[in-house]
């Protein structure tokens, strides 16, 4: 069975990997779509690939984000209640910066 600290450095390493093809294709989309009209962006967002793609984007950072500063934490903060505050703290900021963009990707999704 892995350790925690492995498991850890997988995952991050993993999230890491996923976000690389996934930001490079954002990035040229995003330029390709530049001169496109408000509606004609929506609609490319509400496309099931790229809605799929967004969601996959969204829940890789949100976690890569929740483990490194997680890591950070474990370094710089170190008594124990404090540490559990800013554990927690990060887990939560993490859980709803991913919710809202989740929500915000399926609002584009079934409005458009």
């Amino acid at each position: 069975m892995a350790s925690k600290a492995t498991s850890h450095f997988v995952m991050q390493r993993l999230t890491a990997m996923i976000q690389v093809p996934l930001v490079i294709w954002l990035a040229i989309s995003t330029v390709a779509h530049a001169r496109d009209t408000h509606a004609e962006f929506m609609d490319w967002v509400a496309s099931p690939v790229t809605a799929v793609l967004l969601i996959v984007l969204i829940l890789s950072i949100s976690y890569h984000f929740r483990l490194g500063l997680g890591e950070v934490a474990d370094d710089y903060v170190h008594e124990g209640g404090r540490l559990k505050l800013t554990q927690g703290l990060i887990v939560a900021y993490a859980a709803v910066i991913a919710v809202v963009s989740l929500f915000s990707v399926i609002a584009i999704t079934l409005i458009a």
